[in-house]
């Protein structure tokens, strides 16, 4: 029984560390974009290596899979020096070379963390936000398809 009691505390303990909420202060300062998963299919930006679930692997042709490691990788480069800046309640993010600037707020939704953002060019998006292991991660999904972007502090 006090097992049982001491792996109950234990796992109180880690749930409440892992869900701790996200504040404007955390966000603040400039962030480096390390890695990409896009449904599954990881980019590290780090490394440039490719990794593709084996389940979506066995599914490809070798002739699909080595264009899909090909255009990640084409991706990667793009990607490699992309970033996010958190100024107040400024965002600046630079994305393959492309700077979007704007507002953004935090709400609660559920169990997640809200980003909204309004952009200059006066378009929004809402995307779900985290940290964990000291990185940030922005998760949007839409039309079956899920996007992770994982950062680190610069």
């Amino acid at each position: 029984m006090k097992k049982l009691i001491y792996l109950f505390v234990a796992l109180c303990a880690f749930t409440a560390a892992s869900a701790q909420k996200i504040s404007d202060k955390d966000l603040q300062g400039n962030w480096k974009l390390t890695s990409v998963n896009m449904s599954g299919i990881t980019i590290d930006l780090v490394t440039g290596a490719v990794v593709i679930p084996e389940e979506q692997k066995a599914q490809l042709t070798p002739d699909v899979a080595a264009q899909l490691d090909a255009g990640m990788k084409q991706a990667a480069e793009q990607l490699k020096n992309s970033s996010a800046s958190f100024t107040g309640n400024t965002v600046k993010q630079n994305m393959a070379g492309k700077e979007k600037t704007g507002t953004y707020t935090l709400k609660e939704e559920g169990t997640n963390q809200i980003m909204s953002a309004t952009w200059s060019d006066a378009s929004t998006s809402d995307t779900t936000v985290w940290i964990k292991e000291k990185k940030l991660h922005i998760s949007k999904s839409g039309q079956g398809q899920t996007l992770e972007l994982v950062f680190v502090k610069a």
